[in-house]
């Protein structure tokens, strides 16, 4: 499958995600409302709509990647990851506050076996989701699908953690309940923050790796003689691809046409060793 045709796919996961993630979240909250009152499924139900906001947020960001072929895409891409944890720490936080608020007044769980289905059903929706967009995140190493498919991950293990809650407080131990809805929120929390530094590292160009330094910087020393150092070795990480920009410093007696074709023949060199970089810009210091 060429990656127009896995892109097009990813768009229909996201939007088959969008309506399913809608339906049982909304069916959740309505439930939790009108007929049960239980906090865990309200949680489960909010944790679905955060998904939602993620997954329509991937899918612009998906829409964008699309548009453009160069290292703006990956911005694009990278921008959308961060928004949507953003919007998931705030929905987290707002739960988080509406449970501590009700552990000082008495709380009634009803039509206990209803809300047991609908988590049960909320589950099996998450969790197949999460599988089909795992998998094409790694095809093409997307950094905002692979965090819509942990975020229906944990969609569907909150969920999976709810049943047997459900169940004891159907048995009378409503205080599971509450306690659930909190490690439902904290479990947002969590990956949330997760999702921001990876993201972030991007959006920062922020990439160190000091064992790629190191191989490039004593290859480069080893098997160039004219190049008298290396001043600055910077790598910029680009969805999967690397983009390198090194600082030379060569010997005085160089000419131009043996630098050329020392510039030629590293470029080819670290390309065929390390095969994720894209990009390569050589600056040359004459200090």
């Amino acid at each position: 499958m060429g990656e127009d045709q896995s892109l097009l796919t990813i768009r229909r996961i996201l939007i088959l995600s969008i309506v399913l993630t809608t339906i049982t979240a909304v069916a959740e909250i309505i439930i939790s409302f009108l007929y049960t009152n239980s906090l865990t499924v309200l949680a489960d139900g909010i944790d679905g709509i955060g998904n939602l906001l993620i997954s329509l947020i991937v899918l612009i960001g998906i829409s964008l990647f699309t548009k453009y072929s160069n290292e703006k895409s990956f911005k694009i891409e990278s921008l959308s990851a961060y928004t949507a944890a953003i919007l998931s720490l705030i929905l987290a936080f707002y739960l988080l506050y509406n449970i501590i608020n009700k552990l000082y007044t008495k709380h009634v769980v009803r039509n206990t076996e209803l809300a047991i289905i609908i988590v049960i059903i909320s589950a099996i929706v998450s969790f197949g989701l999460s599988i089909y967009k795992f998998i094409y995140s790694k095809k093409l190493n997307l950094l905002s699908l692979k965090i819509d498919a942990f975020n229906s991950l944990k969609d569907s293990l909150g969920s999976i953690i709810a049943i047997p809650a459900l169940i004891m407080v159907y048995n009378g131990i409503v205080i599971l309940d509450l306690i659930v809805g909190i490690v439902i929120s904290v479990f947002i929390i969590l990956a949330s923050i997760a999702i921001l530094k990876e993201s972030s590292t991007i959006l920062l160009d922020i990439y160190q790796e000091p064992v790629i330094k190191k191989q490039i910087f004593d290859m480069i020393i080893r098997d160039y003689p004219y190049i008298k150092d290396i001043n600055s070795i910077q790598i910029q990480k680009l969805g999967k691809r690397l983009f390198l920009q090194l600082e030379i410093k060569f010997e005085e007696n160089i000419t131009v046409k043996e630098m050329k074709k020392i510039f030629i023949d590293l470029e080819n060199k670290l390309k065929r060793k390390f095969p994720s970089i894209y990009k390569i810009n050589m600056l040359i210091n004459y200090k």
